[in-house]
């Protein structure tokens, strides 16, 4: 049976992308964070996730890439592409949990 590299598949290739972006992403991670703590809102909660997912789906290509093991391992991949894709949907799901339209509604009100 052949092994597969994702990686290289799905056109993954340049390490130094991967690390650059996620070190780009790690500052603004610990920025949200900090921003959270002082003044704690839905913004800031999900561009906190939105990061965090960033930095971990950039680390996670950078090791899928230098390794090539790795980078032939389906799981790994799949984890990769789940962090890329759920990071998106953070904001999203905040905004929902802080509609305040069919809770509103039950008590009576309008919206």
């Amino acid at each position: 049976m052949s092994s597969i590299d994702y990686a290289t598949a799905f056109g993954f290739h340049s390490i130094a992308a991967a690390v650059i972006f996620a070190l780009v992403y790690l500052p603004l991670f610990l920025w949200f964070i900090r921003q959270s703590i002082k003044n704690t809102t839905y913004v800031y909660i999900s561009l906190t996730v939105f990061c965090l997912m960033r930095v971990v789906a950039f680390a996670l290509r950078a090791i899928l890439i230098g390794s090539k093991s790795l980078g032939e391992t389906l799981g790994v991949f799949i984890a990769d592409e789940i962090m890329f894709g759920v990071g998106f949907f953070c904001p999203f799901i905040f905004r929902l949990y802080s509609r305040p339209g069919p809770r509103n509604c039950l008590r009576g009100g309008d919206s």
